[in-house]
């Protein structure tokens, strides 16, 4: 087992969260959460770092499709992080004022970018035409989406990440070296720290790597099948948010849908820049 690489790749990520930390308060970028306390948004960043550096360190020809993916998508949430506003809310709500107004807003440069990221990366990647491609497109699409629509708490991106690699596990047909698993194993436990002791937000960028990264493991890794299950889940969760608050659902089952639970109850409060 190549220890070095995991040694590494934790150096780097507490370094690169002591810079990121201190890097988000000189420009600003910080909300107000429920505490009235003033942390970071940005923890995505150092996700994506991190994502990429595991990519470059355990593949032996890192994937280009991946980085254009991830970056593309990440940067589309990066945006509506600097520039969205808390309304409109959901896919309909934003067509329906672009429609009714129309006035272009963040919300849909997402949609359109992570679009464009999805069609990029399939084509620097070895999925085939036809139903396999339709499936992989989806998935690179709404996977993102759902991420953003689940981190309205701390801590329920990374649970639904936890579960989503669990399944991976079990149905996939990709077998990842210890030292992999382990590495994973170490960001997702520094990841669950920083954002369960409120040290920083996931943000809107963050949400968008977490999906990415889910959306490309999944798509590489299991059967197209079982990826048109999976893209029926993340439809009924989207078309749900549409009609009713999924933090409701979430207080009425908690006692059997335990993501977010591990993290605080109360809602982020504005973000507000310099």
């Amino acid at each position: 087992m190549e220890i070095w690489k995991i040694v590494f790749l934790t150096v780097c990520a507490l370094l690169g969260w002591y810079l990121l930390k201190h890097a988000s308060k000189n420009k600003g970028w910080m909300v107000y959460n429920y505490e009235n306390k003033s942390i970071p948004y940005t923890f995505g960043i150092l996700l994506l770092f991190l994502i990429i550096l595991m990519d470059s360190l355990w593949i032996s020809t890192p994937s280009a499709g991946l980085m254009f993916y991830l970056i593309f998508t990440w940067f589309a949430g990066w945006l509506d992080d600097r520039y969205g506003t808390p309304f409109p809310k959901g896919l309909k709500g934003h067509f329906t004022y672009f429609l009714t107004y129309g006035k272009w807003t963040t919300g849909l440069t997402k949609i359109i970018l992570i679009s464009a990221a999805a069609l990029l990366g399939l084509l620097f990647s070895e999925v085939n035409g036809g139903l396999a491609a339709i499936a992989a497109f989806s998935v690179m699409v709404l996977s993102p989406h759902v991420c953003n629509l689940l981190d309205t708490r701390p801590l329920r991106v990374w649970s639904w990440g936890l579960l989503h690699l669990s399944i991976i596990a079990v149905v996939g047909y990709y077998k990842a070296p210890l030292s992999l698993v382990l590495a994973i194993i170490i960001i997702h436990m520094l990841w669950g720290y920083i954002e369960g002791n409120k040290r920083a937000m996931l943000g809107d960028n963050g949400a968008a790597a977490a999906g990415g990264i889910l959306a490309w493991i999944l798509v590489h890794t299991t059967s197209t099948v079982f990826q048109f299950v999976m893209i029926f889940f993340y439809v009924l969760l989207t078309g749900t948010a549409e009609k009713v608050s999924l933090n409701t659902i979430f207080e009425k089952l908690r006692k059997v849908v335990v993501l977010g639970e591990w993290g605080n109850k109360e809602e982020a409060g504005t973000k507000v820049f310099k």
